[in-house]
C-alpha cells in the first residue's frame, strides 16, 4: 500500500536582521568610501622625484680659477651667494605655502565630494535596503502562498488517489468475480462438452460393433446360403446324373436286348466300351 507524507516543518528561509543588515551595509559602505578614496589618490598628479645629486663637471678652467682663488679673499662672494640662497628658499617656501593651500583646497573639494558621495551612497543602501525588505516580504508571501497552494494540492491528490484506489478495487472485485463465474461456466462447458464427446464416441463404438455384427451376420448369412445352394445344387446334379446314369443304363440294356436279338458278334467289345463309359460317368458323378 503506497501513501503519500506532507512533512509539517517549513522549508528554511532566510531571517533578516535589521541590525546585522545596518552593520553589513555600513561595512560595505567604508569598502566603498576606500576604494573611492583610493581611486581619487590615483588620479592627482603624483610629485616629481627630485633627480639624483650629481658631482658638478670640473673643467681645466675651473681648476685654474680654483688655484687662483687659493690666494683671494671671497667672503663678498659667500655672502652674495648666501642671499641668493635665502631668496631661492624664499621663493621655493612660497610655492610650497602655495602648494599647501592648493592641496588644502583639494582636500576640502575631495572631502565635499566623499561627503555628498557618502550621502548617495546611503540613500542608494537605504533604498536598496528597503527594495531588499519589500521584496523579501513579497518573497515571503509568494512562498507561505505557493506552500499553501502546494498543501491543497497534496491533497486533492491525496482525495484523487484514495478515490482512484477505491474504484481500482472495486473493478478488481468485480474482474475477479466475473473470472470466477467464467471459471465455473467455463469448467461446465468443459464438462459438457467431454460428456457430449464420450457419448458420441460410445455411439460411434456402438455402431461400430453393431455394423460388426451385422456384417458378420450377412456374411454369415451369404455363407449358409452359399452352402445351401451348393448342397442343392450338388444334390440337383447329382440327381440329374443318377436320372442320366438310369436312362443310359436303360439304354444300355436295351442295345444289349436288341443285340442278343440280332445275335451278332460285336457284342463284347459294345458292351465293355458301355462298361467304360458307365464307369467313367459313375466317377465323375
Amino acid at each position: 500500500m503506497t501513501g503519500i507524507n506532507l512533512f509539517g516543518y517549513k522549508a528554511a528561509l532566510h531571517q533578516a536582521d535589521p541590525i546585522i543588515n545596518m552593520l553589513l551595509s555600513r561595512r560595505q559602505e567604508g569598502r566603498d568610501v576606500r576604494r573611492d578614496i583610493s581611486y581619487l589618490h590615483t588620479q592627482k598628479p603624483s610629485p616629481k622625484k627630485p633627480p639624483h645629486p650629481r658631482l658638478p663637471m670640473v673643467t681645466a678652467e675651473q681648476r685654474l680659477l680654483d688655484r687662483c682663488r687659493a690666494g683671494v679673499d671671497f667672503k663678498v662672494f659667500h655672502t652674495i651667494e648666501r642671499g641668493n640662497k635665502a631668496r631661492e628658499r624664499a621663493i621655493a617656501h612660497r610655492k610650497r605655502a602655495e602648494q599647501v593651500v592648493h592641496a588644502q583646497a583639494r582636500r576640502e573639494e575631495a572631502k565635499e565630494y566623499r561627503v555628498m558621495f557618502m550621502e548617495s551612497r546611503r540613500k542608494e543602501a537605504l533604498l536598496r535596503r528597503e527594495h531588499e525588505q519589500s521584496e523579501l516580504q513579497q518573497a515571503l508571501l509568494r512562498l507561505k502562498a505557493s506552500q499553501n497552494q502546494c498543501v491543497q494540492q497534496a491533497r486533492v491528490r491525496y482525495v484523487q488517489y484514495l478515490e482512484t484506489r477505491k474504484l481500482h478495487h472495486e473493478e478488481q472485485a468485480k474482474v475477479d468475480n466475473f473470472c470466477s463465474r467464467h471459471l465455473s461456466l467455463q469448467k461446465v462447458i468443459a464438462r459438457q462438452h467431454a460428456r457430449h464427446k464420450k457419448n458420441i464416441m460410445l455411439q460411434e463404438k456402438q455402431s461400430l460393433v453393431t455394423a460388426s455384427r451385422e456384417h458378420a451376420a450377412t456374411q454369415r448369412k451369404l455363407i449358409q446360403d452359399y452352402l445351401e445352394r451348393r448342397k442343392q445344387s450338388i444334390k440337383d446334379s447329382s440327381q440329374i446324373s443318377r436320372m442320366a446314369m438310369d436312362a443310359y443304363r436303360k439304354k444300355v440294356q436295351s442295345n444289349l436286348l436288341r443285340a442278343k436279338t440280332c445275335g451278332s458278334g460285336t457284342i463284347p467289345s459294345q458292351v465293355k466300351a458301355v462298361s467304360k463309359k458307365s464307369l467313367v460317368f459313375q466317377k465323375q458323378c
